[in-house]
């Protein structure tokens, strides 16, 4: 009895042991990805945005990142992941979609300032396909999508009509 419960333990610890390797593992893939996209040939950004897709919530701000790329197939690609990731979003219970959506919505509003228009329109789509999940806003995490969502969609349309910017 005491050897299989040591035997339990070990193995519990184990499964411990590479869930945290894995997690902690994954966003530095994540950097290291998007530097040899950033850094590689555009023959190869195909296979590195898929990588950065598989990653999931780790990988999501580097595809955002990755819609503004200044080479137009690799923007155009990156923006087509982050949209396919949506998509099967949709399929998960809402708990896991909140994490990615909360990621994804994160690191939109932390760059759609800086985007150049194609990308910028691009968020505000996102941005309004997400205000149509299904969004506990009674909920914090809810909340802090909505208000993000809310911030992406003002800056984008004020970029769109200037005249309609806040004068402050």
């Amino acid at each position: 009895m005491k050897a299989l419960m040591l035997t339990a333990l070990w193995t519990a610890m184990l499964v411990a042991a590479v869930w945290g390797l894995w997690h902690y593992h994954e966003p530095l893939l994540a950097q290291r990805w998007y530097a040899e996209l950033q850094n590689g040939p555009e023959s190869e950004a195909p296979t590195q945005l898929d990588q950065l897709a598989r990653l999931g919530p780790a990988g999501l701000p580097y595809l955002v990142h990755a819609m503004d790329d200044s080479r137009e197939s690799v923007a155009r690609r990156a923006r087509r992941a982050v949209w396919d990731a949506i998509s099967g979003w949709e399929k998960l219970p809402p708990r896991d979609a909140a994490l990615r959506l909360r990621t994804l919505v994160d690191a939109l509003d932390a760059r759609v300032e800086s985007f150049g228009p194609t990308a910028q329109w691009e968020a505000g789509q996102i941005t309004v396909r997400l205000l149509q999940w299904p969004i506990d806003g009674a909920r914090p995490e809810g909340r802090h999508i909505v208000a993000a969502c809310e911030r992406i969609l003002a800056r984008t349309e004020a970029r769109r009509h200037p005249d309609a910017a806040p004068t402050g």
